[in-house]
C-alpha cells in the first residue's frame, strides 16, 4: 500500500510553513515547493506524490500552468489549487484541466484538512492501481494493451473516488 506523500506548492515562506505545519499530520511525507517549475522538477524525480496543493500566482511556473503540464503527464493525481485571487476565469481554467478543488485564501483550516486527506486517500489507491496494472501488463505499448489498461483504470478510479468520498461524508 502506498504511502501519503504530499506536495505543497506555495511562493509565500510563511504560508508555506503553515501549510506544511497544518498538513503534516495528514500524510507520511510532505514535499515543498516554491514555484510550479521546482514542483515539476519533484515530480518528475518522485513518483510517490498522490496529492498536490498548489497557489496559483507563482513565479517561474504559475499552477494553472503545473496543473496542466501533470494533466498531460500524470493525470491522476489530485490537485488542490488554494487562491487569494478566487476569480471566474482562474476558476473555469481550473475546471477545465480537472483540479480536485479549488479554495479561496484565506482558507479555512478545518476544510483545508478535509480535501486534503481525501485526495490523498484517492491519490494513494490510484498509485497503487498504477502499480498493480504495470505488473500486469507491464510497459507494452500494443494498442489493445493500452486501452486495456485505460478501461481497468477508469473503472478502478471510479469505485476509488465512490469509496473514498463515501466514507468521508458519513465520518466527515
Amino acid at each position: 500500500m502506498s504511502k501519503y506523500t504530499l506536495l505543497i506548492v506555495e511562493d509565500e515562506p510563511e504560508l508555506l510553513e503553515i501549510m506544511r505545519e497544518l498538513l503534516s499530520p495528514h500524510a507520511d511525507l510532505v514535499l515543498l515547493a516554491s514555484n510550479g517549475q521546482e514542483a515539476f522538477e519533484l515530480l518528475q524525480k518522485d513518483k510517490s506524490i498522490c496529492a498536490i496543493v498548489s497557489d496559483v500566482s507563482m513565479p517561474k511556473m504559475t499552477g494553472l500552468e503545473l496543473l496542466a503540464k501533470i494533466r498531460a503527464s500524470y493525470s491522476a493525481i489530485p490537485f488542490i489549487i488554494v487562491s487569494a485571487y478566487g476569480d471566474k476565469d482562474t476558476l473555469k481554467e481550473a475546471i477545465r484541466l480537472q483540479a480536485t478543488d479549488f479554495l479561496d485564501k484565506p482558507f479555512n483550516s478545518e476544510n483545508l484538512i478535509e480535501i486534503v486527506s481525501k485526495a490523498l486517500e484517492y491519490g494513494a489507491k490510484l498509485s497503487d492501481v498504477e502499480s498493480e496494472l504495470s505488473n500486469q501488463f507491464g510497459d507494452s505499448t500494443d494498442e489493445k494493451t493500452v486501452e486495456l489498461k485505460r478501461i481497468k483504470r477508469t473503472i478502478a478510479a471510479m469505485r476509488i473516488e465512490s469509496s473514498v468520498y463515501t466514507k468521508h461524508k458519513k465520518t466527515g
